[in-house]
């Protein structure tokens, strides 16, 4: 059975930073979207997801859509 966890484990890509990437960062639009209510932390995960983006992939367009899909919806593109 230990064995079985193992392999199954081996299936998952770690997740994180890609040395290779399959876009284009200058032609790419990225949004985040928050479907608000109280959550502790989120400031800083929105906060390192835009540097990630930024700095890390070159990526310029990004966006931040509030109110979940509804705010996603109307979101003037």
């Amino acid at each position: 059975m230990k064995n079985e966890n193992v392999e199954d484990a081996k299936r998952y890509i770690r997740a994180g930073p890609r040395k290779y990437i399959f876009f284009n960062p200058k032609r790419v639009k990225a949004a985040i979207v928050t479907c608000g209510g109280l959550c502790p932390g989120l400031n800083v995960v929105i906060r390192e997801l835009f540097m990630c983006l930024n700095f890390n992939y070159g990526v310029k367009d990004i966006y931040a859509i509030q109110f979940g899909y509804k705010g996603f919806y109307s979101f003037d593109w």
